[in-house]
């Protein structure tokens, strides 16, 4: 199963994100080399005139940022979340 990030072109230019989006690349590109197991692989990129698509590994149940929006974590919840976004920031 695949999940795809779709950006718009006009968006990125006006919020001034082409670098933010090139950091992104790079970093998909250094997890394709060596993957982490908390970090999504990206499977390919492409774009259309107005799209950029990431074509990534579909992960089920949400990211993370979508947790934190909906539940107030329990110590244990966000000693175990803290410790797998502690690996992953090592990683990169």
């Amino acid at each position: 199963n695949y999940a795809l990030k779709i950006l718009k072109k006009s968006v990125i230019f006006k919020n001034d994100e082409l670098e933010s989006l090139a950091a992104e690349r790079e970093v998909f590109l250094m997890i394709k080399q060596q993957p982490c197991p908390f970090l999504v692989e990206c499977h390919g990129i492409f774009q259309t005139d107005s799209r950029i698509i990431f074509v990534m590994e579909f992960v089920g149940g949400g990211d993370l940022m979508f947790h934190i929006q909906r539940t107030r974590f329990t110590e244990e919840q966000a000693r175990f979340f803290a410790a797998e976004v502690f690996i992953a920031l090592e990683y990169l």
